[in-house]
């Protein structure tokens, strides 16, 4: 499986269904131009979509679930990740459904939208992942926080 051509019939198959969304994480980073590898598919996603994006994705082969994971727990930052797989022999390809919350409300505001191999996307910002990457805080986010504020 390849993870781009697998990022865009996703992004095809959400926007068909005109839900609302924006790419996160590793694939954002190469979308606003620092590529950097990524073994998954990470999606920004308000709260009262998300039943219908996980519907929705089902039907491009994202179907095997993992459930409900927690990040930083009550804390102002805590975050709600629901991940789903999609899986092709012995090859897997997890897609991290982040919820907007409270304190991603800026960084879901701040969404751009960018035209990748002919498919329209909406992308996190840049400040939005460092902001995103701050709260994760793990040695590959600061990795990325350095690149993304460097290339400004």
């Amino acid at each position: 499986m390849n993870l781009k051509e697998e990022l865009l019939n996703l992004i095809r198959t959400l926007n068909a269904a005109h839900l609302q969304y924006a790419v996160c994480g590793g694939l954002a980073m190469t979308i606003h131009g620092f590529v950097r590898s990524t073994i998954d598919i990470d999606l920004l996603v308000p709260e009262d979509q998300l039943q219908q994006v996980l519907k929705t994705v089902e039907t491009a082969g994202f179907w095997i679930p993992s459930g409900r994971m927690p990040f930083r727990a009550k804390t102002p930052m805590a975050m709600d990740i629901y991940r789903v797989s999609k899986a092709q022999g012995t090859e897997l390809i997890p897609l991290d459904l982040i919820v907007v919350s409270e304190g991603l409300q800026k960084v879901w505001e701040s969404r751009e939208f960018y035209e990748v191999d002919g498919v329209i996307c909406p992308v996190v910002s840049r400040s939005g992942l460092i902001q995103m990457k701050t709260i994760a805080g793990r040695p590959q986010d600061l990795v990325d926080i350095a690149r993304l504020t460097d290339g400004e």
